[in-house]
């Protein structure tokens, strides 16, 4: 057993010395961990050297997406990559990366290739473009190669706008110079409008299904409930017995929202909402009641007996079986960047005057629908976008849901092993102006949007009528099948083609 030690020993050692002496190249495939997944503490040291170090963390909305391979190529830079001296150029780097990094929001900052005080040259070669390789599934999501010389201080170059696009067999493949659809920044003004909706998870602690009560009797306003359990419900929650959320399994009906999901969106029309128990009264103040005292905690004097219960049952399951490296309340995690908040925030500020929400999915083929229940909530499936008007909002209704958006928004998503994956808000890198009711453009591709919202409420009847048992993907499927060949679709195919150019 002793030569384990002296293996031990040579890997600590070697990083010291590689660091003193340098070295003229780097290659490697650094982990492609997203950030979120990693543990407290060593996600603490992460967030010290992204953020104040490296100055690459992105902006919050992509905290979700970002990983850590882009900062782990920061750091060998830094640490081990020789630099300039002279008219000798600094030590090289090649790095496997995902696809994203070549044109993803949260690799943003980090292609500029100024990482902090340290200075790369990012267009010494250009990067690899791998996504086109087939078969395509050497990685779990598409790869790309990116080469860097390190620079003098602040003479770092950016990654260039175009890549070595590689595609066809592996063992055979061809090679072309090709431009890289970025996705940072936003090219339309309703990327500043479109908002993620709450982070209701785990689903099986929040989401209930009403049962009949087991007596004859039950107090008005009181509704009888079980956990739902999706089969698509993650470990550990999906194996849990949930006993503490079954019984008595009574609870206030005002603690209960409509929650609008991927699954009760399809393309124009909406299906039932799923039903959610939420710390928040709707018959009165509709506001989180928090408690000034406890970080991260509801005042439990503002619920009342049976949801107060519910509450504490369900933030002891939480804090029971969370990762370990997750510190946040239940109710933190449920109001993630204040998410749940600025829906209740919408809905006070337009009671007077109601506005119109549209909502659509935030990953696979752009699919929207009009949400007319101000006090419906947004699950973080869905992106939301409030219009001024009914108008505007079959104008983004028409415009998500045609293909003309799908063909053109695709090559910025990010990839799966499936194709494209994450919508996000990269279908407003596309120049879609904001709705002007005096420009006949937009008023053809609202009018398109009004007669195909009629049209596929008329078909989903049909479809449901046909197979009351159908799923979200079945009727997705078949209205879409019947978009492509309807006068309603094309009408709304050939007024978004006008309109985009």
């Amino acid at each position: 057993m002793n030569h384990i030690w002296a293996y031990y020993i040579r890997n600590l050692v070697r990083p010291i010395v590689i660091a003193e002496e340098k070295v003229d190249a780097i290659v490697g495939n650094p982990p492609w961990l997203t950030y979120n997944k990693t543990k407290q503490g060593l996600r603490k040291a992460l967030d010290d050297l992204g953020k104040k170090r490296y100055a690459i963390k992105p902006a919050a909305r992509y905290m979700t997406q970002f990983d850590i391979a882009g900062l782990f190529v920061s750091r060998c830079t830094d640490l081990y990559l020789r630099p300039p001296n002279g008219d000798r150029l600094g030590g090289r780097l090649s790095m496997v990366l995902p696809h994203s990094a070549l044109i993803a929001g949260q690799y943003e900052k980090w292609r500029t290739g100024q990482w902090g005080a340290v200075s790369t040259d990012l267009s010494a070669d250009l990067p690899w473009d791998l996504e086109k390789l087939q078969p395509n599934d050497f990685f779990p999501v598409p790869a790309s190669v990116v080469h860097l010389h390190r620079a003098y201080p602040n003479q770092a170059v950016a990654l260039p706008s175009q890549a070595q696009q590689w595609s066809g067999p592996v063992d055979t493949p061809t090679k072309e110079t090709a431009p890289l659809p970025r996705t940072g920044g936003s090219a339309s003004p309703y990327g500043d409008a479109a908002r993620n909706g709450a982070t209701i998870f785990p689903r099986n602690l929040f989401f209930v299904t009403e049962v009949p009560p087991s007596t004859t009797v039950i107090r008005p306003g009181i509704v009888r409930t079980q956990p739902r359990v999706s089969s698509q419900a993650k470990e550990p929650w999906r194996s849990l017995p949930l006993n503490e959320l079954r019984t008595p399994g009574t609870v206030e009906e005002s603690h209960l929202f409509d929650v609008h999901l991927g699954e009760t969106i399809a393309p124009y029309v909406t299906l039932p909402p799923l039903r959610a128990l939420l710390p928040i009264d709707k018959d009165s103040s509709f506001t989180i009641a928090r408690d000034p005292t406890q970080r991260g905690e509801v005042k439990s004097s503002s619920l009342p007996r049976l949801a107060r219960n519910r509450w504490k049952a369900m933030c002891e399951l939480w804090d029971t079986h969370k990762r370990v490296n997750d510190d946040k309340t239940l109710l933190e995690q449920l109001d993630y960047l204040h998410k749940l908040q600025s829906q209740l925030d919408w809905r006070q500020a337009n009671q007077s005057d109601p506005k119109t929400r549209v909502a659509y999915t935030g990953s696979g083929r752009p699919t929207a629908a009009i949400i007319s229940d101000l006090e419906a909530v947004i699950d973080h499936k869905l992106y939301w976008i409030s219009c001024d008007t009914l108008q505007e909002a079959l104008y983004l209704l028409a415009i998500i849901n045609s293909d003309t958006l799908r063909k053109r928004v695709e090559p910025l998503m990010t990839k799966g092993q499936f194709g494209a994956r994450d919508l996000h808000k990269h279908l407003w890198k596309l120049p879609i102006p904001v709705f002007d009711p005096a420009n006949a453009d937009h008023v053809a591709v609202s009018d398109a949007g009004t007669a195909a919202e009629k049209a596929a409420e008329r078909q989903l009847k049909t479809i449901i009528a046909d197979n009351e048992q159908t799923t979200v993907k079945a009727i997705r499927k078949e209205l879409r099948t019947w978009l492509d060949t309807s006068p309603a679709g094309n009408a709304v195919e050939s007024a978004v083609e006008k309109l985009l150019g």
